[in-house]
């Protein structure tokens, strides 16, 4: 399907070509940026067969989502003065860390992710977790109005189909519920600055790229009410982490960064930025 998930035109400016063929467009009517044409349902299950080794990298790095998911956490709770969470879901789930956080903190939290093996780590340690996308696990659970907030970082840009996806959150959070979402930003100075180069390209599993003023449109046309468009918290990785991650992103030039990584191992010195340029976006009922 050639159409734009948003507005449904078939005009595209071409913008790149990813490694394995797919082809990245700018929609002319709304300037959603997707890949076109979509890649079946069957194709994109593929990409997440057997892939513990792709939370190899997350799993080194659990304290520093766990500061991430604390300042997230802390954020929301603090902005939208809310006194309790009763029953929060964390669409996107992975390894569940942020899931453990709710734990201790006495919170039921509940997790979705389509990798098997991110379900089973968290099952494994005691979390409550269900393998699938959103709209197939919500269609099995006969979820409705039962959350009173929904977590979705680093999810929308890898759906099928983001119009839905936001529609089905919906339906799933409870009167004046709360959604969290972060992506990575299009609009960038990192992605302008690096070009085809950009990290936010080099993951084949990213079938969208928005823009706050695309996404605030999309979750409009979906019937939620955005009261919050701000840069995304980030991340405290390592320095010698990032060092790791650009080898893995440009390696042409692994030898420079691997020897930088060796250098800084030692070095107790976060990363201030992120080279995606999350934003994070919060809506309600």
């Amino acid at each position: 399907m050639k159409k734009c998930n948003f507005c449904r035109c078939e005009s595209f400016v071409f913008l790149q070509t990813q490694p394995n063929g797919w082809r990245i467009g700018r929609c002319r009517k709304c300037g959603l940026v997707q890949v076109t044409p979509q890649p079946s349902q069957k194709e994109i299950r593929l990409l997440y067969r057997n892939d513990w080794e792709h939370f190899l990298p997350y799993q080194s790095q659990t304290d520093a989502h766990r500061t991430y998911f604390q300042t997230l956490f802390s954020f929301v709770v603090r902005s939208r003065s809310l006194e309790r969470l009763p029953r929060v879901l964390d669409v996107g789930s992975a390894t569940g860390v942020f899931l453990s956080l709710l734990k201790k903190k006495g919170i039921q939290g509940v997790g979705v992710d389509v990798s098997r093996d991110a379900v089973s780590y968290c099952r494994k340690n005691g979390l409550e977790a269900y393998e699938g996308t959103l709209f197939e696990v919500v269609k099995k659970k006969k979820w409705q109005g039962v959350f009173d907030v929904v977590f979705a970082c680093q999810v929308i840009e890898h759906e099928r189909d983001p119009l839905t996806f936001l529609k089905t959150v919906k339906s799933i959070v409870k009167p004046n519920g709360i959604i969290v979402i972060t992506t990575p930003n299009h609009d960038t100075w990192w992605r302008i600055l690096m070009g085809k180069r950009w990290i936010g390209y080099q993951h084949p599993e990213h079938l969208f790229f928005f823009t706050p003023k695309v996404l605030t449109k999309l979750m409009h046309n979906a019937g939620l009410m955005v009261t919050s468009v701000r840069p995304d918290f980030s991340r405290p990785y390592s320095v010698a982490y990032a060092f790791r991650r650009l080898s893995d992103y440009l390696p042409a030039f692994s030898p420079v960064f691997n020897r930088f990584q060796r250098w800084t191992a030692g070095m107790q010195i976060s990363v201030p930025f992120n080279p995606w340029g999350d934003f994070l976006v919060i809506g309600r009922l």
